[in-house]
This record gives C-alpha cells, sequence and structure tokens, in this order.
C-alpha cells in the first residue's frame, strides 16, 4: 500500500502520543489512520475496506486488549 505523509500540529501530536494507551493504538500514525477511516466511514455511511495486514493487526490488538480469544 502506497502511503503518503501528513502533518499535524506538534501539540496534538504530542496529545495523541501521550494518550495512546488509552486511545488503544500503537503509535501516533496508528491512531491517525484509524480516527480518519472512522469518520469517512460516518460521513460517506461506506464500509471502507482494509487489507489482511491490517486486520490481522487489529485482531492482535484486539486480544491484547482482551476484547477476542
Amino acid at each position: 500500500m502506497r502511503q503518503r505523509e501528513v502533518k499535524i500540529p506538534e501539540g496534538l501530536y504530542k496529545l495523541i502520543e501521550e494518550h495512546l494507551e488509552e486511545l488503544g493504538a500503537k503509535s501516533v500514525e496508528e491512531f491517525v489512520v484509524n480516527a480518519a477511516r472512522v469518520a469517512l466511514q460516518e460521513t460517506t455511511n461506506r464500509k471502507l475496506e482494509i487489507d489482511e495486514k491490517e486486520k490481522e493487526e487489529i485482531k492482535r490488538r484486539l486480544r491484547e486488549l482482551g476484547y477476542i480469544d
């Protein structure tokens, strides 16, 4: 998957970084990608496709958080 760089204000970056565990993300990038995906799904009423690598990462995080076995 091709990636692009997005710039966000330093203060917002640091705030996200400080709360990664509470937000259920490993990195600021992961949080921002997921937040953008959710916002787009809500706005467009379309389900956005994710690739197998992303699916596996989501499953891993859900296991770590105790939501699935």
